[in-house]
Order: structure tokens, then sequence, then C-alpha cells
């Protein structure tokens, strides 16, 4: 037999758990294990239980089965008849290391060619304290696993009933629907053997009264739409519509029930919330249509006619009232809609003096948030659903606005934006020259009271000051620090010169600068002005003078022609004397003024006081040659 299958194997790990057992199973799958015993006697020889030795001894071995071989061995060695065996079982390893587990005497595992002695009593404690820590941990292991699946376990317990509930409570609030009809209780069974007068029926509860202990429910039957009066008797049973017992003051304008009636005395014995109707309860995005007489609830149509119930709180409600910013319970029985009761109704909130907030914006509750101006747009109020709701209202230049308002059915609640606290801005106005007045929407604004604070919004800014040029400008403020400069132009009045020469045509130069030819009318800033007239073949001449403001002044220049006389010679000698003017030569003739101009030179000449400025200067205002 190849000697490579016989490795050791610790038997002791039998009984330290079934992991320890898997692991055997894994890696010593049917091995032929061989142990040796000690014996309490040295000297007697081994007994083999299995070998090639065909004694009689051996013949009775091999007779046994395997678990009968083991249980003998174990007996013989509590009855001390086994004497140092060594046996060579060829058989399952895991039936072996159970068995062998029990004999309590130390042993070894011999492998062919080698043999250990055991070590006695301490391989033996070694072994049990093993044995025992191994064992420890696995319980612990065993309970944490334990304690974790049942912690687990009880989790998915809750999470089973809380769906369980929930499940419940919605088919007890909703039932079960199939094709569109409810699938209804077991509806109660009247006995009319003995009551001949007992009908049935469905029908709108339109009103009710309890008199002197005498219950009236007033009945509209959904089959004909015919309203009678009934009476309840003493014993009537009233139940909902899972059968649970109801009482008188449960009942509301409104519900279908089914009755069960003597149509003797209009006598109802049994009454319970019909079956057949369903119920379809607080919804919005309501939809009226007049025309076609229909109503939309979510995706389902309706049809509705003149007797169907519309209420609101009770009360008798137009349905063209109805937005769909409504909160509306319908009653149906199949396509038809029996009650349109409206639980919450709506009211109108509008804002005014909107134009002093700006970048505003309204939050009304938690589903509605519009700007300022989408309001303005509108030009209507808000619909906005009865009841009390929380506004916001914020905006660049005031303080939050906080506030709960109520909104009643079909009232309009006004919030005014001027009592909300506005923020005030800085607006520093600079001017140029730096002592100029400002008035501020029509009022003078003190410099010491230091920069102004404006509310947001437009206000009118006008700038003045004396000798200048005032200037004003309607503003905006947007921001909570601003500015604006001003800058004033000085005040200029114009004055105007005339000037007229002889010869005319002449160039004129006002400072130097070329301005025209004569008769020259021109516009000059007011003080000093210097005049300058040319002509060829006449002398420059210039003449200064003040010029008032507002002030028209005109003045006359005379142009002296060239001297045409040649230049005097130097003085000759020796020369013989010459006439220097033959009787044949005459000396050249000077040019003449025009008569319409000796008056005026006479005058410019001589002035007339009168019609000199009123100057304090001994200075001549026409100017000097």
């Amino acid at each position: 037999m190849d000697e490579d299958k016989y490795n050791e194997y610790p038997l002791e790990s039998s009984l330290t758990g079934d992991d320890d057992y898997e692991n055997y199973e894994n890696d010593y799958p049917l091995v032929r294990s061989e142990y040796e015993f000690e014996s309490e006697d040295d000297d007697e020889a081994p007994l083999d239980i299995i070998s090639n030795d065909l004694s009689e001894n051996t013949r009775k071995v091999r007779s046994l089965s395997r678990r009968e071989t083991i249980e003998k061995i174990a007996k013989e060695q509590e009855e001390g008849i086994l004497r140092q065996p060594s046996s060579r079982i060829e058989l399952d390893p895991r039936i072996a290391a159970s068995r062998l587990g029990k004999l309590g005497d130390s042993y070894t595992k011999k492998t062919p060619g080698k043999r250990r002695p055991t070590n006695g009593s301490d391989d033996l404690n070694s072994t049990k304290q093993n044995k025992l820590d191994s064992h420890s941990k696995y319980k612990q292991r065993k309970t944490m696993f334990a304690a974790f699946y049942i912690v687990l376990t009880l989790m998915a317990v809750g999470v089973c009933l809380t769906v369980f509930a929930i499940v419940f409570q919605n088919i007890m609030d909703n039932p079960p629907v199939i094709g569109g009809v409810p699938t209804p209780s077991p509806t109660p069974e009247f006995s009319t053997t003995n009551r001949p007068n007992m009908q049935q029926q469905t029908a709108l509860i339109t009103g009710s009264s309890s008199i002197n202990n005498v219950r009236t429910l007033t009945l509209m039957d959904t089959s004909n739409a015919r309203s009678e009066e009934f009476t309840l008797s003493e014993s009537a049973r009233l139940s909902n519509r899972f059968d649970m017992p109801i009482t008188f003051a449960e009942l509301r304008v409104g519900h279908i029930v089914d009755i069960s009636f003597d149509a003797q005395n209009n006598e109802i014995s049994v009454l319970n919330f019909s079956v057949h109707s369903r119920e379809i309860s607080s919804r919005t995005n309501v939809e009226i249509d007049m025309d076609r007489r229909l109503i939309t609830v979510g995706a389902e149509t309706f049809n509705w006619n003149s007797q169907t119930l519309i209420l609101h709180r009770g009360e008798p409600f137009p349905i063209t009232s109805i937005r769909p910013e409504d909160s509306v319970t319908t009653a149906v029985i199949g396509d038809t809609a029996w009650l349109i009761q409206v639980d919450a109704g709506h009211g109108f909130l509008e804002l005014v003096n909107t134009e002093r907030v700006i970048n505003g914006t309204i939050m009304i509750g938690t589903n509605l948030m519009l700007t300022i101006d989408e309001v303005v747009e509108k030009e209507t109020p808000l619909v906005i659903s009865e009841g009390t709701h929380r506004v916001i209202i914020e905006g660049d230049n005031i303080e939050s606005f906080i506030d709960n308002i109520t909104v009643e059915q079909g009232q309009i609640t006004t919030i005014n934006l001027a009592d909300i606290d506005f923020r005030m801005a800085l607006f520093n106005i600079v001017t140029v020259p730096i002592d100029a007045d400002i008035f501020i929407n029509g009022e003078l604004h003190d410099r010491n009271d230091g920069v102004p604070q404006l509310e947001f919004g437009e206000h009118h800014i006008r700038v003045e000051r004396e000798g200048f040029i005032p200037q004003e400008q309607t503003i905006e403020i947007i921001r909570l620090v601003d500015t604006i400069t001003f800058t004033l132009d000085e005040i200029v009045i114009e004055s105007f010169i005339i000037i007229n020469t002889v010869p005319s045509y002449a160039q004129i130069f006002i400072d130097n600068v070329f301005a025209g030819t004569s008769p020259l009318t021109q516009s000059v800033a007011s003080g000093n002005i210097r005049i300058t007239a040319r002509m060829e073949g006449y002398d420059d001449r210039s003449i200064e003078f003040t010029v008032a403001p507002g002030e028209e002044a005109t003045r006359f220049i005379i142009l002296d022609p060239l001297n045409l006389l040649p230049p005097t010679p130097p003085p000759i000698t020796d020369l013989p004397d010459v006439d220097p003017f033959p009787e044949d030569t005459q000396p050249p003739e000077l040019p003449t003024l025009p008569d319409e101009y000796e008056e005026i030179l006479l005058q410019q000449e001589t002035p007339n006081d009168s019609n000199l400025p009123d100057i304090e200067d001994e200075d001549d205002p026409f100017g000097g040659g």
C-alpha cells in the first residue's frame, strides 16, 4: 500500500465540533488509519486485529462489522483485556475518530516505519485543555450568530406587521374595486316573509333632524331622483359599509345609504352606508364642464345633474364657484356623481403698493412662490385656498415680511406693502462747485446732516448755485450704497460787437484770430477785446475796448492808405540846384473820404457823451489808433 496515503490526522478534532469534522472530510477522505494504544503491561505482545495472520482471533475480528469491531476494542480496553494493541483499521476515518475518542487513554497516530510512544497524562491534559478552549470559542461564535438571527427575525416581523397594518387600513378606507365598482360587503338580507311592505332603496341623505327623540331623514332615491322623508324606528340598526355599528349623529348630509323601510309608514329598520357608492376624498384640480355637465377628478370623469348635491360646509354651494384650487370630495354611483362637497374653498389675496418693492418675491405656504412682478402682471388678486397660510415677502429694499394670514371663502385679503419696513440706502450726492445747494424731492438738504439716506425707488434731485446753470435729475435707487455727481456750468451772457471799416471789406481779427471781413457782427465773451483791421494798400489799425455782459458794441475803424511818396534820399552834395517839382510835374492827390463817412468820422473824433457807456474810468471807450 502507498505510504503517501497515510498522512497524520489529529483525531482529537472529532471532539471539537462540526467545523473541524467537515475540514477532516475535505482533507482526509476515506483514509486508512493506524493507531497504537499503550497497555498497562508492556510485556504482552500487541494484538493485531486486522493483519495477514490467520490466527483465530483475526478471523473473529474480520467476521465483525466495522462498528462492532470498534465497540469491541473499546469494551476490551475498559475491562483491561486489550494490552498494547496495535490496530490497523481499514474503515471510514470519521467512524474511527468518533469511536477512538471514547477510549480515554492517550494515543498516537502511527505512520508506517515510524512509532511514537505516548507521553501519558501531560499530553492528555493538554489535549483536553485544547478541546475545552476550542469548544468555548465555538459556543461564543454560535451565541453571536444566534443573537444576530434573533434580532434580524424581530426586525423582519416588525416590518411585516407595519406593512400589514398599512395595507389593512388602506383596504378599510378604500374597499377594493373590481371593474370600477367597489367590492361590496355582504348586503344584509331582510326578511320580508312576515312583512310584505318592506322595501329596499339606495338613497342620498339630503337632510336630517332629531326632535323629541324622533329621528328623521330626508332621502333622495338615486334611481328616480325623488325625495321623501323617513323616520328611524327605535330598534333601527345603523352600520357603515363594513357592518360596524354607527350612531345617528354620524350620519351627515351627502352620505349615500342603503335602507330597508316599511313602505306603509316610511319607517327605516335597517340603514348602512351603501356598498354601491364610492367616495373620492379631498382632491384638488377638479374640473367642471358646465356645457356637458361633467366633473373630472384626476383621471376619472363623471356626470352630474340638477339633483346632484353640491355643498360647502353643509350649505348649498354654486358649482360655478368651484376652482382648481378647491379641495373637493365626490361621492359617485357608477358614472354619476351624487355629491360634490367642497371641503376647502378659495379666497383671494391682493397686494397693493407693489411698485415700492424692488426685486420682490412672495411665498404662500410651501407650494406657491411668485415674484411681485408676476403678481402685478396678473392684474387680478391671487386665488388662494381658504384657511390660514404663512406668507413670506422679501425684496432688495425691504426687511423680510413674515406673517400668517387667514383666507375666507370668496373674500379678498389685502396686504399693503407700504406698511412693510423699508431699508434706507446711503445716496451720496457730489456737486461741482462743492458749495452748491441740493434739493431732494423739493426739500433743501442740509449738508451738516451727512450723506442722505433715501428709500429705494425714484427721487428728484436738483442742484443749483448763483452764477451757474442749475441741474436736476430723477434717479432710481436700486442699491444700498450709491453715488451721483452733478457738475454745474457757469452762466455766460453773450455780448456782440459790430465792426465797420473805411474802406469796407477789411479783414477783421479778434484777439489775433481772423473773424471775417467788415462790416462784421460777432458774438464775443464779455471783457477786454482787441480788434485789428487789415487791408491791402492800407496801414493795419488795432483798437482795444471792454465789452460788458450782454452789451452790443459798435466800432468804426478808418484805415490810412500807405505813404506813396518815395523815401527821402540822402543829401547829395556837389550837385547843381535842380527844381524837384518842375512846372510840368504835380504831386499825387490823396484819396478823399466818401461823403457818408465824414460825419461819422467827425462824431468819432468828437464823441457825444450821451452815447458813451456809463464807466468810471477815463479810458477812451473807442480805443486809440
